[in-house]
């Protein structure tokens, strides 16, 4: 378990290290990283099909790439979407990379200058896009190692500072 000030910022030196890389550079092997940035892409590829599919499924179909407490929050915005009659459309066009990493804990942070801007909301009924989103959109994710060895986004945070 890891404690944090805010989602996007955790301690991730290993501890009793006497020389270990700072929390700020990634410390990965090279086939742990490509790893962790397809389960991150694979993570925002599904949104948009999974806030189109029945309630009931969505959790099944976020399991595989999302963990508490991201899981919940998503499946929480998905209903009041439902209530207002929203979608999301389009595609987020992910840039991630890996900027925290930590093997003993099981932890990544991705640092992320998104590409929203051919996605957003969209009136389910007739698919007219309510919303937009912007070219360079400033998002940090925490991602965890599941037992399963897969990677799971935890936390998602966004900031309006352009990247």
């Amino acid at each position: 378990s890891c404690s944090s000030s805010s989602p996007n910022t955790i301690d991730v030196t290993p501890p009793n290290t006497a020389a270990s890389p700072s929390p700020s550079s990634p410390q990965t092997t090279p086939s742990e990283e490509p790893a962790i940035l397809a389960q991150y892409r694979t993570f925002w590829k599904q949104l948009p099909l999974v806030s189109r599919a029945a309630a009931v499924r969505r959790a099944d179909m976020l399991a595989p790439s999302a963990g508490e407490p991201e899981l919940g929050s998503l499946l929480r915005g998905f209903a009041m979407g439902d209530r207002r009659g929203e979608v999301f459309y389009g595609e987020d066009v992910p840039r991630p990379t890996l900027a925290q990493f930590s093997a003993t804990r099981a932890v990544a942070v991705i640092d992320d200058c998104q590409n929203s801007s051919h996605a957003g909301n969209a009136n389910k009924a007739n698919g007219r896009p309510l919303t937009v989103g912007v070219s360079s959109n400033t998002v940090v994710a925490t991602m965890h190692r599941g037992h399963d060895r897969r990677w799971r986004a935890v936390f998602v945070s966004y900031s309006r500072t352009p990247c």
